[in-house]
């Protein structure tokens, strides 16, 4: 494994806590459970590293960026809700047909499965994450956000126009949402949204509003702190571990 190195810059530092010890800079939180720390590595190695059972990265990716959109959208104190609507998912939702079932009846929108018999597989549609902010009376025209989520960089540029809201709707709702939903596109790597260029802006046409690494973070934060998962842990020691090791093993070589 050839050696990578990152560039902290200051919006990175918001989210760690970091301390000096004479010429080293360690973090002052357990990187097992920070969530930048499993963004960062997530980067590093990409989402199929130690993708094994009860350790999947892109899925706790996904878990994340739902948390982000609830905070983005104000949370629960705002109304906001957010659901991971992507594959794979529970029981009894599995089933393409049964988990738009249950979206409709989250949202109180879309009068459920418009074609059961085309949705008889265990896909998503593309559609990773389903946010919204919710009124008092619960009914019809809201905001709502249809999310997707890109671990790896290689395809990325794809993903963005994986998702058409327009056409899911047409295609699964029995009745369409009165309000067009807003297109969010999450990735786990630093962005440089702060720097506006036209292939950045193109990006943004094409995909909705963008989420990077930091972005991610902030939105969550603003919800009340939850205890990262035990699969993330589990994961993120895994990696940390092995590269570790193919250190020591880069310096005995060296």
């Amino acid at each position: 494994m050839r050696q990578r190195t990152f560039r902290l810059t200051s919006t990175c530092r918001q989210y760690l806590r970091l301390a000096r010890h004479g010429g080293r800079i360690t973090l002052r939180d357990d990187p097992l459970t920070s969530n930048y720390v499993f963004l960062l590595l997530l980067t590093f190695v990409g989402p199929k590293y130690g993708s094994l059972k009860g350790r999947n990265p892109a899925k706790l990716f996904e878990e994340l960026c739902t948390r982000a959109s609830e905070g983005y959208l104000g949370g629960p104190s705002n109304r906001a809700k957010a659901f991971r609507f992507g594959a794979p998912r529970a029981s009894p939702h599995g089933r393409l047909s049964v988990a738009l079932d249950h979206l409709c009846l989250l949202l109180n929108e879309g009068g459920g499965c418009n074609a059961p018999e085309v949705a008889n597989h265990n896909g998503d549609a593309q559609l990773d994450i389903v946010a919204w902010r919710e009124f008092p009376d619960r009914g019809a025209g809201k905001i709502i956000a249809f999310g997707q989520c890109a671990t790896g960089q290689s395809d990325v540029l794809g993903k963005m126009t994986e998702l058409n809201a327009g056409a899911f709707i047409l295609k699964w709702f029995r009745v369409p949402l009165a309000v067009p939903p807003i297109r969010l596109f999450f990735v786990p790597w630093s962005y440089g949204l702060g720097h506006t260029t036209t292939e950045s802006r193109h990006n943004l046409i094409d995909a909705g509003i963008i989420f990077d690494r930091c972005r991610i973070i902030a939105c969550e934060r603003q919800l009340e702190r939850q205890a990262v998962a035990k699969s993330q842990v589990k994961w993120s020691t895994f990696v940390l571990n092995d590269l570790k090791t193919e250190r020591m093993k880069l310096r005995r070589a060296g």
